[in-house]
């Protein structure tokens, strides 16, 4: 029952009395639902007046009043352009937060402020009366002591426990990040402060070391990351900007991802050291497999045939598999792909126990690869430019209208000179991010 209909009843006369009075119950649902209507209409206005609150057409035209227009070939969502209105027209020109404050809307915190992640993911040896102490900016130091009442198990604290006693530490946030590869929980420390200003330095206590939290005892600042927003003066009059070449903050958590590799390995290392991570393409359609491909990988050892169940089946190297039950991939990225193919337990490393109610569709021949599904979703890349090799939005274009928009943030007689930081991957071609 809408609130309108409570109210008009609730007002009734009692010789009113609506049950069983079908003509006069429509009558007053009628005028109920039309109230509705109306009062919807009203907020919906009343929310198409200001920026925060406004979507689609009626925040364009709010940004184009103030002189804003939307960059539509950036896809820019509605509350990520109502972040950047007030940044190009309100704030006065020339000041480093602004720029900060603009650049965060494109790139998000992680590439603007001293931030860093544990090495070491959940459960965390944390125990009552660890203790944390975090220099903030190069001259406050905060110190937070474990209670008994932040770990629920002694010695094996969550991602989300740690977060929340680090995040009590005045100056710094503490979030989870499950990585998108491993499904592992790490936690990441951002820096309250943004800019070069900002910095976090843990010292040696008992709660950080290898068997403990894993991070570096010594001061990080927006300059020690590959990937940043830094804004800083070197000659007079001219202001220093540094870019990551790509954009990363704008489409969301970017699901519906393929994932494509020349062979069955998530990654290799090149003549020169270096880690090609493959090839992202991003899509927001319903065409990605609803399933995350790892690389545990084993090997068929004998044929398989269409329209047959097997209730085992022999592998090698089933050893390779960290979960003793869970589903497979045969003949990943071949015509016979067949997914999901569940699997009971491990009998041995040349034997694997299959779910017995499952019958293949597809021929698997000895020596197919088979890969364990991580998670049957899609899967959800990182996005710190670590595994963002390919961009369906042009990385070089998005970024140049970005910049364009940040140049509007300069005062009168200040020249900007851009940065650009581009990934580090060795390509077979000239680097396309610096277009």
């Amino acid at each position: 029952m809408s609130d309108a209909l409570k109210k008009i009843k609730g007002n009734l006369p009692s010789v009113f009395d609506l049950n069983g009075k079908t003509v006069l119950s429509a009558l007053i649902i009628a005028i109920a639902e039309s109230d509705n209507k109306v009062s919807d209409a009203i907020g919906a206005a009343k929310n198409n007046l200001f920026v925060r609150t406004a979507t689609g057409q009626s925040l364009t035209n709010l940004g184009s009043s103030v002189g804003v227009d939307k960059p539509f070939n950036l896809g820019l969502s509605d509350e990520k352009f109502q972040e950047l209105i007030p940044n190009l027209s309100l704030k006065p020109k020339q000041i480093k937060k602004a720029f900060l404050d603009t650049a965060e809307v494109f790139w998000g915190k992680r590439f603007t402020r001293a931030n860093i992640r544990t090495t070491n993911f959940a459960p965390f040896n944390i125990s009552t009366g660890d203790i944390f102490s975090v220099i903030i900016n190069g001259k406050t130091t905060e110190t937070v002591k474990v209670s008994a009442s932040e770990v629920a198990v002694s010695g094996s604290a969550t991602a989300l426990e740690l977060s929340k006693i680090l995040s009590r530490v005045k100056g710094i946030t503490a979030e989870v990040e499950v990585d998108a590869i491993d499904q592992e929980s790490y936690v990441v420390i951002i820096s309250d402060t943004p800019g070069t200003v900002g910095s976090i330095e843990f010292l040696s206590t008992s709660g950080i070391g290898a068997s403990k939290i894993n991070l570096p005892t010594k001061k990080l600042s927006i300059l020690d990351l590959p990937q940043r927003v830094a804004i800083y003066n070197i000659n007079p009059k001219e202001l220093i900007i540094e870019l990551p070449a790509i954009l990363t903050n704008l489409t969301g958590d970017l699901n519906f991802s393929h994932y494509l590799h020349p062979d069955e390995t998530i990654e290799t290392v090149d003549a020169n050291g270096k880690i090609w991570r493959g090839l992202f393409l991003y899509s927001e359609g319903p065409t990605a497999p609803p399933y995350t491909i790892t690389s545990q990988v084993l090997e068929l050892d004998q044929d398989i045939v269409a329209g047959e169940i097997y209730s085992n089946i022999d592998v090698i190297g089933a050893n390779n598999l960290d979960k003793s039950s869970g589903f497979l991939i045969f003949s990943f990225g071949f015509e016979n792909e067949e997914v999901p193919v569940p699997y009971s337990a491990i009998i041995n490393n040349n034997n694997l126990l299959l779910n017995s109610s499952y019958k293949f569709t597809k021929n698997h021949s000895s020596g197919d690869k088979i890969n364990f599904i991580s998670s049957r979703s899609t899967v959800n890349p990182k996005t710190n430019l670590d595994d963002l090799a390919i961009f369906l939005l042009s990385p070089s274009e998005s970024r140049k209208s970005a910049q364009t928009l940040l140049t509007r943030l300069a005062a009168a007689g200040i020249r900007i000179k851009f940065k650009i930081l581009a990934p580090e991957y060795s390509y077979l071609i000239d680097n396309p991010y610096l277009g």
